[in-house]
Formats: C-alpha cells, sequence, structure tokens
C-alpha cells in the first residue's frame, strides 16, 4: 500500500490584556487541523500538553492520556485546546504600554510597542503585520481632524482608528480633538506570527493500520484579544 499523505497545522491565538501597566492575563487558544485525500485511520500522541485543556472533536476518541485516535477525512479539526497561564509573559511576543493624556478638548495617547525579550529573537523576528485600533465612544464627539503618527484610517461611523506600525519596536502618537472631556479608551493589537506557536504543545501523527506520510507539521499564531485595557 502506498503511504497516505496526512498534513498537520497548528493554529493558536494568544489572548492577553495589560491593566495599570501590568500584564494581568494571558491565555492561549489552538486548534489542531488534519487532512488527507481519503478517509484514513490514525493516531494523534500529543507532548508538552501538560498545561493544555484539550477538547476532541466528535469521533475523536481519547485512547490513553495524551493519546488520540480518530479517522481523517478531508480537512477537519480533530481537537482545540486551550492553555491558561496568567501573569507569565513567555508566551507573548509582543510587548504593550500606553499612556493617555485627557484634555478639557482633547484626548491623545502614545502607543509603545516592543518584541519581548523573553520570548526567543528568531520568534519574534518573525512577527508581521503589526497594527493598532482605537474605537471612542459612540457618544464621543469627534470636532476636527483625527491625528496620528504613523498616519492612520479614521472612520467616523464606527469612531474607530486603526494603524499599521512600520516596524516591530516603536511608538504611535494619536490626538482626537473632542467638545467634551474624554476618557482612557482600550488599545487593540494584531499580528500574525507564521511558522510558530507560542504554546510547547507538539502533535505527532502515527498510522493506524494503513501506513501515512505525514511531513512536518505547520504552525501558526495570531493575536487574540490582544489589548491594554484603560
Amino acid at each position: 500500500l502506498s503511504p497516505v499523505p496526512v498534513d498537520v497545522g497548528v493554529c493558536e491565538r494568544v489572548h492577553a490584556v495589560w491593566r495599570h501597566g501590568h500584564l494581568d492575563q494571558v491565555m492561549v487558544v489552538g486548534e489542531v487541523r488534519v487532512a488527507a485525500p481519503s478517509r484514513v485511520r490514525a493516531v494523534l500522541r500529543l507532548a508538552g500538553d501538560a498545561l493544555a485543556q484539550i477538547h476532541p472533536a466528535a469521533g475523536v476518541t481519547c485512547t490513553a492520556p495524551h493519546v488520540y485516535e480518530l479517522d481523517i477525512a478531508d480537512d477537519m479539526c480533530a481537537l482545540e485546546y486551550e492553555v491558561r497561564v496568567d501573569h507569565s509573559d513567555k508566551y507573548v511576543p509582543l510587548l504593550l504600554q500606553t499612556q493617555w493624556r485627557c484634555e478639557a478638548q482633547q484626548s491623545s495617547v502614545l502607543v509603545m510597542h516592543r518584541p519581548n525579550p523573553a520570548v526567543p529573537p528568531t520568534v519574534t523576528a518573525a512577527l508581521q503585520d503589526v497594527s493598532f485600533r482605537i474605537s471612542l465612544p459612540s457618544d464621543a464627539h469627534v470636532t476636527g481632524g483625527v491625528m496620528s503618527e504613523p498616519i492612520g484610517d479614521w472612520d467616523p461611523a464606527t469612531h474607530t482608528l486603526s494603524w499599521h506600525a512600520p516596524s516591530l519596536e516603536g511608538r504611535s502618537a494619536v490626538r482626537f480633538p473632542l467638545a467634551t472631556q474624554g476618557s482612557p479608551q482600550d488599545v487593540y493589537a494584531s499580528w500574525c506570527l507564521p511558522a510558530y506557536t507560542m504554546s510547547p504543545l507538539d502533535v505527532h501523527v502515527e498510522a493506524a493500520g494503513t501506513p501515512l506520510a505525514v511531513p512536518p507539521m505547520q504552525r501558526m499564531t495570531l493575536a487574540g484579544h490582544y489589548r491594554v485595557t484603560s
């Protein structure tokens, strides 16, 4: 029998919240996807999942600790998992800090970001598409042009300013002219990290009868709810 090719991919999202200048909450959620051109039985063996809460999909059976058996067909999500790691910054590739100044007729904010030195430099160097977003309350009356450096896109319909960071380390300055006193708002960050995952979870696929051909696992991490809260 010719081995059946099986692709394995893991995609994670990092949720992180900073409050009062400190990293307050961290959670990593992810999914393990498998795909095969024809229906085939396989075993997934997990490693590095001691902190993870695993949620198998329907039809996926846990046959022993860290071992799952399933029929792979097409492209399917086999496992979902979550790793709650509050206050641990080793899962957070980009560090954030904000500094608000709210005056009678304008609010301004500095947004500072930098790669996390607690994460291997090869990982943080792979970060791509770093961007930020701030939304003002719907009842905030903006009296003039919103200014930002780098230049961002202001959507008056949603009261949202978004912009891209030109580098992994830097600062952005934003000013909102307002009719009345404003207040600090949450600042959201987005980024993607191809070829890496932040949790230590590893997946090995083994045959359960029919021989399998399994290339190296594909990995991807994205920013989830990644914000500095007001």
